[in-house]
């Protein structure tokens, strides 16, 4: 087991079926976790990485095995663990993590295994159900769990857990970049364009309002419903931007942004839109709680175009005329509370077992 002082090799067992907010996260922590003496191979689970090129440039070992849920993968995942003899094994997935656990178990029984949490789970129904069974399997060689908000770690205590919060972090240079005196884009919405994350009813508000939108993410996922409203707003010269891109040039262009999702757990673009002083609205689902601390964010009540066309008409007369002291108050605190650096000093204290402050 590595202690204070020493390097730390550490395995990290992906979600590898769609890039998340996640890979973003590694790439932007790369040269924090060198400059502490944290060497990491990453383990996706698929066919390919999608972020493999962006990940091996900044200096991850990446290896690609079948989902750990077939027996294939399981086989592949020991494999990695017995060639890299890590001193933490690091699992991010929530599917089929029990038996990440124990095949991890197996395969380096000195190491310490790290779990982060990264969404909300229902206790309650099957899924709560086989989320007990695979605890009550597999808790026990669990060293540390992390949860990304005190909300999420309150949630978690229904199965009995106990842990330590460490929020997602941002690029620095969302930390540090400008943005327009004059943004020329109404709304902006970032992310994977699923059911889940319910832009349809910011692109059908923006639709019926006339507002401008940037539509920023992989649409692999859309329904058509969303694709006809996209549609809808490019033949209306509404749609300044589609598709994925680099959202940072957007986030600094735009007056609003917007995420009305169903479902969230602690999402790397409200932190990003954060940190470039946007004025946000933020739907109700509980894992955007923490975002309610900063003064620009608002929630809209329900999930329903009705209830978010006024929040965003609220939100966009407040970005032509929010005073500059309070954005840059926003931008001070998310320095403060968001850098890649304090995200990479808190888990080296997991990772070496070292008192949490």
């Amino acid at each position: 087991m590595c202690v204070s002082g020493d390097a730390v090799k550490v395995v990290h067992l992906l979600m590898g079926l769609q890039p998340s907010g996640l890979e973003r996260m590694l790439v932007s922590a790369a040269p924090y976790f060198r400059a502490v003496g944290v060497r990491s191979t990453l383990v996706s689970q698929g066919a390919e990485q999608p972020f493999a090129s962006e990940l091996q440039a900044a200096g991850y070992s990446v290896v690609c095995i079948p989902p750990v849920k077939t027996s294939s993968g399981r086989r592949a995942w020991a494999s990695v663990i017995r060639h890299e003899q890590p001193d933490v094994i690091h699992i991010h997935p929530e599917q089929a993590f029990a038996a990440a656990i124990l095949v991890g178990h197996r395969a380096a029984p000195d190491a310490r295994i790290v779990r982060t949490v990264h969404s909300y789970f229902p206790a309650t129904g099957w899924w709560g159900i086989k989320r007990r069974l695979q605890l009550a399997l597999s808790e026990r060689h669990v060293s540390a769990t992390v949860f990304l908000n005190q909300e999420m770690a309150a949630h978690e205590s229904g199965y009995g857990r106990s842990g330590f919060v460490i929020g997602n972090w941002v690029d620095d240079a969302f930390l540090t970049s400008g943005r327009s005196d004059r943004p020329d884009v109404d709304v902006i919405l970032v992310g994977n364009c699923s059911q889940v994350k319910n832009h349809a009813v910011v692109l059908a508000a923006a639709l019926q309002s006339g507002w401008t939108v940037a539509h920023i993410g992989d649409e692999s996922e859309t329904s058509d419903h969303e694709r006809g409203l996209l549609e809808q707003l490019g033949a209306k010269g509404l749609l300044t931007a589609r598709g994925v891109a680099d959202p940072l040039p957007w986030l600094a262009r735009a007056a609003v942004f917007a995420m009305p999702s169903l479902r969230e757990g602690f999402p790397v673009s409200v932190g990003e839109a954060i940190a470039m002083g946007c004025v946000c609205v933020v739907s109700e689902a509980s894992g955007l709680d923490w975002a309610t601390g900063y003064p620009l964010v608002r929630r809209a009540p329900g999930f329903a175009q009705d209830t978010w066309i006024p929040a965003l008409a609220e939100a966009l007369e407040l970005a032509f005329s929010v005073p500059s002291d309070v954005r840059e108050g926003q931008r001070v605190s998310a320095r403060q509370d968001l850098a890649a650096a304090l995200g990479v000093q808190r888990y080296l204290q997991v990772y070496r077992a070292a008192p949490f402050g």
